[in-house]
């Protein structure tokens, strides 16, 4: 898994755990960790082993599914897109420090989105 794939996994672990209000101390009560490592996760300074993800995803109550891609509707593909961009603006945003401003730290921007893109392909051919 390459440096921005483990990071989407894990932005989409703490945007569910967000929307379910699941703090990080629940988790790490539920992983049997504690509550400092899983923010380092979700803060992405830290790439979870496997084991640790799914723990995570266990403890987020996530079910990972693959699913046909031709099977998707416009719906799916506008919140999936919706998700590649907020996924790629906190990368870049960890990796710097700040949000993009110029037009080169945009090009930045849409470089990560093309490879979460990429990765996501990656992903749904192996289902």
């Amino acid at each position: 898994m390459n440096n921005k794939t483990w990071k989407i996994f894990v932005l989409l672990l703490k945007h569910v755990a967000e929307q379910k209000k699941i703090t990080q101390v629940q988790i790490a009560e539920k992983c049997k960790m504690h509550q400092p490592a899983i923010a380092r996760i979700f803060a992405l300074i830290f790439c979870p082993s496997l084991h640790i993800f799914l723990k995570i995803c266990n403890a987020v109550e996530i079910n990972f599914l693959f699913e046909d891609k031709q099977n998707q509707t416009e719906l799916n593909i506008l919140f999936e897109k919706a998700i590649i961009t907020k996924f790629a603006y906190e990368i870049f945003e960890s990796e710097n420090g700040y949000t993009p401003n110029s037009d080169e730290e945009r090009e930045q921007l849409e470089d990560i989105e093309k490879e979460i893109k990429k990765n996501c392909k990656i992903m749904n051919n192996f289902s």
